[in-house]
C-alpha cells in the first residue's frame, strides 16, 4: 500500500529536537553534572571548558584553567599514558587516578575519557567521579578487619598467659610459707600483688570494658611508693641505672591505688630509657598549699648537642587534702 515502510527498510525516527538546542541541553547536562568533567584540545592537552563541579573540587578558578594542562596545575600527570591509549583505542573507561586540588590535597578518582570531534577539530572529554570517600571507607573496613585478627589472637594468648601466671602465684604462696623465707615475706606480698594486677589486665581486656569502673579510696601517696619500691629498685638496677626517695610526710587521700601504681611505673619507665648508665632518678612527695604532689626528676643527660632530658619528667598527680 502507498505510504506504507518496505520491510526491512530502517526506521525513520523524528528528530525530538534542533541542533541548537540539543547543544544547549548537552551543555547543562555538563555543567550541571555533579561527576568533574573537562573538555580538553587533543593537539595541546589545554583545558577548553570545565564544569562547576570540577571547579568545586579542585579549587581553582576557571580563568586560572582554562587554556593550561594538567600538568601545568600539578592537577594530574598520568595523563600522557592515557593519551597513547585514546590515539589506539579513542577511549578509556574507569581508570583510577590520583589527581591533586590546588591545597595540594591527594584525592582519589574514576576517570574515563573519550575522543571527539567538534566542528573539525580534535577534543578530549573526561569524566571523573571522585571515590575518595570511598576508598577511605575501604581501608577503614580492612583496618578494622585487622583489628578483629588482632583482638581474636590478642584474646587467645591472653587466655594462654593466664594460667602460667596462676601457676606462678601458687607457687609463690607456697614458698612465702616457708620459715627460711620469713624476712622477705614483703617482696613476695609485692611479687603476687603484681600478678593479680596483670592477671586484672588480661581478664579487663577480655572482657572488652570500654569503661572501667574506678576504686577510689582514701591511701597514702608514699605507700603507695613505698609498696613499689623493691620492684622500682629492681628495675632501675637492670638497666645499670639509680633511684631515690625523697618522700616528705603527707595526708591520706582519696586515690585510685592501682592506677596510681602504673602511673608511677610508667614514669619511672620512660625517665630510665632517657638516662644514661648510672644517673639517678628520684620518686619526690611533697605537699603545696592545699595539694600533695608526686614527681618523678631524673638527671640531664648532654650528649654533643643532643639533650636527652630536661631534668624535671613529670609533676603527675595534685590532689586536694580531705576538709
Amino acid at each position: 500500500m502507498a505510504g506504507e515502510r518496505p520491510a526491512g527498510a530502517p526506521k525513520q525516527v523524528r528528530k525530538s529536537c534542533r541542533k541548537e538546542d540539543c547543544l544547549k541541553v548537552l551543555g547543562r547536562a555538563f555543567d550541571l553534572s555533579p561527576s568533574i568533567m573537562a573538555l580538553k584540545d587533543l593537539q595541546r592537552l589545554r583545558y577548553v571548558h570545565v564544569n562547576e563541579s570540577f571547579l568545586r573540587v579542585i579549587g581553582y578558578r576557571r580563568e586560572e584553567i582554562i587554556g593550561r594542562t594538567a600538568e601545568e596545575l600539578g592537577i594530574w600527570s598520568g595523563q600522557s599514558k592515557v593519551i597513547d591509549i585514546l590515539l589506539k583505542k579513542d577511549a578509556a573507561k574507569s581508570m583510577e587516578i590520583i589527581f591533586r586540588t590546588r591545597s595540594g590535597e591527594e584525592r582519589s578518582g574514576l576517570m574515563s575519557m573519550e575522543r571527539m570531534q567538534l566542528d573539525g577539530r580534535e577534543y578530549i572529554l573526561t569524566v571523573t567521579n571522585d571515590i575518595t570517600e570511598q576508598r577511605r571507607l575501604e581501608k577503614e573496613l580492612q583496618r578494622l578487619d585487622r583489628l578483629n585478627l588482632v583482638g581474636q589472637l590478642a584474646s587467645a594468648f591472653g587466655h594462654e598467659i593466664r594460667n602460667p601466671l596462676q601457676t606462678v602465684r601458687g607457687f609463690l604462696q607456697i614458698l612465702q610459707r616457708k620459715a627460711q623465707y620469713r624476712d622477705d615475706d614483703e617482696y613476695f606480698a609485692l611479687m603476687i600483688s603484681e600478678l593479680d594486677r596483670a592477671n586484672q589486665i588480661i581478664t579487663e581486656y577480655l572482657t572488652l570494658s570500654r569503661k572501667k569502673a574506678d576504686c577510689f579510696a582514701r591511701n597514702n601517696v608514699n605507700e603507695v611508693v613505698q609498696k613499689l619500691a623493691p620492684l622500682l629498685e629492681a628495675l632501675a638496677i637492670n638497666v645499670n641505672k639509680q633511684i631515690r626517695f625523697d618522700l616528705a610526710p603527707v595526708p591520706d587521700i582519696w586515690m585510685d591505688e592501682k592506677q596510681i601504681r602504673q602511673l608511677i611505673l610508667n614514669l619511672l619507665n620512660n625517665g630510665l630509657e632517657a638516662m644514661a648508665p648510672r644517673q639517678v632518678i628520684t620518686i619526690r612527695t611533697g605537699v603545696t598549699g592545699n595539694r600533695v604532689i608526686l614527681s618523678v626528676e631524673d638527671e640531664f643527660h648532654h650528649s654533643g648537642d643532643d639533650i636527652r632530658s630536661a631534668g624535671l619528667l613529670a609533676v603527675v598527680l595534685h590532689f586536694d587534702k580531705p576538709g
